[in-house]
């Protein structure tokens, strides 16, 4: 199986950083009953086929993640921050994070309109992105976006 494979430069785009490393192993755990009936069954390249899946859906989550953190900032708002969370080989979670003012706007309830609709046209039975906005705080909790898996930040 070789060394665990990380989050590195080759897959990390579009202006997101990792703010921890961890291991793609750690990730498809849930996966090991599967690999090794795949094995018996004599797919062999199962386990890198899951890899391969899920860093081809990492780097989808981060480019549409990037199109959404500018779809805000060009229809005025401010987004300050985007967080990116994993959830498994298909499924990512962004929580993208306003200016208090512009979030408080009225007007900015057509961002969850546009968010819905982006989310419907992206999202498929091997890909599915969820979209959460909030107003910025200086006492955003970040040990807790840690825990709850948001491990990429888009700068």
């Amino acid at each position: 199986m070789g060394a665990p494979a990380t989050i590195n430069v080759s897959t990390v785009r579009y202006g997101w950083e990792e703010k921890i490393s961890f291991s793609v192993d750690d990730l498809i755990n849930a996966y090991q009953k599967g690999k090794e009936k795949g094995k018996k069954n004599g797919k062999k390249n199962f386990f890198a086929e899951l890899k391969s899946a899920f860093f081809d859906n990492l780097i989808k989550a981060q480019l549409l993640g990037h199109d959404f953190f500018e779809l805000i900032n060009r229809k005025g708002y401010n987004c300050q921050r985007a967080l990116l969370a994993i959830d498994g080989i298909n499924n990512f979670k962004i929580l993208y994070i306003v200016k208090s003012d512009d979030y408080l706007k009225k007007e900015f309830k057509e961002i969850y309109s546009l968010s819905y609709n982006f989310r419907n046209q992206h999202n498929n039975n091997i890909f599915d992105l969820s979209i959460s906005l909030m107003p910025h705080s200086p006492h955003i909790n970040e040990d807790l976006l840690l825990a709850d898996g948001f491990i990429l930040e888009h700068k």
